[in-house]
């Protein structure tokens, strides 16, 4: 059994319901939005990543820095993605945050509770106590 209906079926455009100049600025339009999507769709995805306190502080704020300027945040889409980020004991931090809070406020709270200034004492005592363990390479021994 043939479908009478199908052999008649014609596109939107062909059915006579717009002028041939709407149809081709409509034309010229899809394609511009389809080249303006593809366009975007085609940029690389950077991925901030998370944080927890217990790398360096400054390998995150690169990253940030980083993917910030590759998509063009603003201050808000920064402070966003920033708290987004922080996880375990770096998360810990948002608890401690007013709600006007700015990007800044986040990474001096960061840098006072993970951050390397002020910490030297407590770094030296921790590689006096540091010693190999068994079946670890000296390699990781070297890099603490």
């Amino acid at each position: 059994m043939v479908d009478e209906g199908r052999n008649n079926w014609r596109p939107w455009w062909d059915l006579g319901y717009l002028p041939s100049s709407c149809l081709l600025i409509a034309y010229s339009f899809i394609v511009a939005a389809a080249a303006v999507v593809f366009s975007v769709c085609s940029l690389s995805t950077i991925k901030l990543g998370t944080y927890d306190g217990s790398t360096p502080l400054e390998a995150p704020l690169a990253k940030l820095e980083n993917c910030a300027e590759y998509y063009d945040w603003t201050g808000r889409d920064r402070l966003c993605h920033l708290k987004a980020s922080l996880d375990g004991q770096a998360g810990q931090v948002l608890w401690q945050l007013k709600a006007d809070a700015t990007e800044v406020d986040v990474v001096k709270l960061l840098r006072n509770r993970f951050g390397n200034v002020n910490q030297t004492e407590r770094f030296r005592a921790e590689l006096q106590s540091r010693s190999r363990k068994k079946g670890e390479s000296v390699q990781s021994v070297y890099n603490d």
